[in-house]
């Protein structure tokens, strides 16, 4: 079995290609893991653009995550 190196930088899978949310991520991860590695993807959010409400933006929020971690190839 192949080892994984002890010092490899995490890889983070970020749901979504908006620059605006793909650079609050890379500030906040490489604050705790200046080595990180981002990919960002395209996945829907499964709510509408503009969502109605908190809890259709948390939702929304939570199935671009999953989907993210579902298609990344880490």
């Amino acid at each position: 079995m192949e080892s994984i190196p002890r010092h490899s930088a995490p890889v983070f899978a970020i749901g979504s290609i908006n620059p605006v949310k793909i650079e609050a991520v890379r500030w906040a991860v490489h604050r705790a893991w200046p080595g990180a590695r981002l990919v960002a993807l395209e996945v829907d959010s499964g709510v509408g653009e503009m969502p109605r409400s908190d809890a259709e933006g948390k939702r929304g929020a939570l199935q671009r995550a999953r989907s993210a971690l579902g298609l990344s190839l880490i």
